[in-house]
């Protein structure tokens, strides 16, 4: 099954995407309550939808754009936050290739993006070589 990409912003999100949202992450994680969920949901800017063929959400990851003052420099970055994707589509690219086209391809002409990734699992990490020539930790030095 190929999985379908797309970013859409928070509050575009309707009621039904929003409770299979909730759904997906209550299965897979312990202690997931719907307002603690949704809380978190709405302070965040976009999430990316990973889509089967049915159009029904098999994964996602919400995104929260940070822009902060350091050295005397604007620094642009993305938080990834609440992220998981259904075991049945364990091994699909399709959410790197979507944040691969929303962030880093829009990035090059800007400023540098700085990715503030929390990764439970050595999966996510392997691919920030594919992404970027700096990322810490980094087992190369």
């Amino acid at each position: 099954m190929t999985l379908q990409g797309k970013m859409v912003a928070v509050g575009q999100l309707n009621d039904r995407d929003r409770a299979n949202l909730y759904r997906l992450m209550a299965a897979f994680y312990d202690d997931v309550t719907p307002e603690a969920f949704h809380r978190d949901l709405e302070e965040k800017d976009h999430s990316i939808l990973l889509l089967d063929e049915d159009g029904t959400i098999q994964g996602f990851s919400t995104q929260k754009m940070l822009q902060v003052e350091a050295a005397g420099r604007r620094v642009t970055g993305v938080f990834s936050g609440d992220t998981i994707i259904h075991p049945d589509h364990w091994g699909s690219l399709e959410l790197f290739k979507v944040f691969a086209r929303h962030y880093i391809a829009e990035q090059k002409e800007q400023e540098p993006l700085y990715w503030f990734l929390i990764s439970k699992g050595y999966k996510t990490y392997k691919m920030l070589p594919l992404f970027f020539n700096e990322f810490y930790p980094d087992y190369r030095r």
